[in-house]
């Protein structure tokens, strides 16, 4: 397969606490990421979603109402940019990539949620995304989204 697109999570740290960043072919994109619905999306076939949102979490707030359209192929999985300003209208990224990236951003989600545990609440605030204190609470919420999820499909 040729010109695919690449995605990747980073993790990033605003001076209040860590948070993660979307990747698209090697630039991160502006704006808050929903890094913990992302996460969700790994087996998902089809699904519109919004991935982009205001920093409260509400993507509304920043005027995206319908999303990304995600499609889940054999070989790929493509987006369709509705209305949440990604950087180009259309990304293909091999499945391979994809499913190791959303994981990744899993993977990120529990070390952000296990080192907020020993941090001062006055500094390390929680953010829009992903408001988890512990694990248990973290993992509570990924059943949740992944239920939510599976309703939407």
């Amino acid at each position: 397969m040729k010109n695919l697109d690449t995605i990747d999570v980073q993790l990033s740290d605003h001076g209040h606490g860590e948070y993660i960043s979307l990747v698209l072919n090697g630039e991160a994109v502006e704006g808050t990421f929903d890094y913990h619905l992302f996460a969700m999306l790994g087996s998902v076939k089809s699904i519109t979603i919004e991935l982009m949102t205001c920093s409260c979490g509400c993507a509304g707030c920043a005027g995206i109402f319908d999303g990304v359209a995600i499609k889940r192929r054999r070989y790929t999985v493509e987006w369709r940019d509705v209305d949440c300003g990604l950087p180009k209208p259309f990304y293909s990224f091999s499945v391979e990539q994809y499913d190791a990236v959303t994981k990744k951003a899993r993977d990120y989600m529990y070390g952000i949620v296990e080192r907020r545990k020993d941090a001062d609440p006055d500094v390390y605030q929680h953010d829009g995304i992903c408001r988890s204190g512990t694990i248990e609470e973290l993992e509570a919420s990924i059943r949740y989204a992944e239920d939510w999820l599976r309703g939407r499909k």
